[in-house]
Order: structure tokens, then sequence, then C-alpha cells
């Protein structure tokens, strides 16, 4: 060897490599984020499916109500999530959305509800104007 030349270094090995024993997670394929998260489970996916016919059911029912737009859009939101928890396919921003369109129903709807008359939840009959908007 010339002592001009530059000292080189043999590459190092891995001290993985070199172990004789190795973990389980080094060994198994790295699981998708999907995998590890709830969201990847059967029985959540399969509510997911469940929860998605429910609200799509509940946009067709409102087709005879007196304010069918606001009630469709308000359950087609909530099926479009549960259809992307369904699919494993959470977007972030849809289930925002949901849950803020969510919180306005109910503070808009809370005042009526806390001067509704009893018999609007006890009876199926509607006996006032007023027991629409809180039922």
């Amino acid at each position: 060897m010339d002592a001009d030349a530059p000292h080189r270094h043999p590459p190092r090995k891995s001290a993985v490599a070199d172990s004789p024993r190795r973990s389980a997670v080094e060994d198994s394929p790295r699981k998708s984020a999907v995998e590890d998260s709830p969201n990847g489970s059967g029985v959540f996916r399969m509510a997911c499916a469940v929860m998605a016919a429910l609200f799509a059911l509940s946009v067709a029912v409102q087709a005879n109500d007196p304010d069918p737009v606001r009630w469709m859009a308000f359950y087609g939101l909530a099926c479009a999530t549960a259809a992307a928890g369904a699919l494993a396919r959470p977007r972030l921003a849809l289930e925002l959305a949901t849950a803020l369109v969510s919180l306005g129903v109910v503070l808009a709807l809370a005042p009526a509800a806390a001067t509704a008359r009893r018999e609007a939840f006890t009876s199926f009959h509607m006996q006032s104007p007023d027991d629409e908007l809180v039922r």
C-alpha cells in the first residue's frame, strides 16, 4: 500500500446482520397505517358498512319531509363518512366536516328541544306544529 494513498476503511457490518437472533418485528413485513389502525379491523369496517346503509336509508325516507334537502344533506354526509370507513379509506376532512355539521345541528336544535312540550317526545301523533322541529 502506498503511504500517499488515502486510507480506506472496510465497510462496517450491521449489528443486526451479525446478531444470531432477530426480532419478529424485523422479520415481519411492515403493516400499512390502515392495518395498524382500528379502521382496518373487520368488525369496525362491518359496523361502518351497516351505518352507511342505515344513513342511506335515512336519506331515502326524508323525501316526504317538509324540509328534505337539509336533512338529506346531513344524512348523506354521515353516509359518506361511514362508507369511507367501511372501505378503510378514512378521510380526515370528511370526518371533520361531519363532526362540525353534526355539532351545528345539535346547537341549532338545542333551544327548541329545551322548550319543547313533553308530548312531542311521548306521542307518535304530532299535536303541535312545534313538535316536528324537535323530533
